[in-house]
């Protein structure tokens, strides 16, 4: 995975899925960076998507802001005073 975002660093999946995977190996303060950029990153695609090609294949990406919501979601426990890991990991990998 590091590997992956040091090739593509715009590539928000590859930064969730690296951060996902050091929360998982007890790497906690390097995985908030990385599940938090991830995370933005998707938001921001999904939003742009959304804008630029609704008329096209942007109507099939998130339509009822299913994912949008999680990511939010997602950051508001990046936020919270103390983390709950094992939801933060499985919302990340839902």
């Amino acid at each position: 995975m590091e590997r992956a975002v040091s090739l593509h660093q715009e590539d928000s999946m590859a930064r969730l899925y690296l951060g996902l995977t050091l929360a998982q190996s007890g790497d906690r303060q390097r995985a908030v960076k990385e599940i938090e950029s991830g995370l933005r990153g998707l938001h921001k695609w999904l939003d742009y998507v959304n804008q630029y090609a609704a008329s096209s294949y942007g109507q099939y990406w998130d339509p009822t802001n299913e994912i949008r919501s999680e990511i939010k979601n997602g950051l508001a426990m990046i936020s919270a005073k103390e983390t709950d890991w094992q939801k933060l990991i499985a919302s990340g990998e839902w």
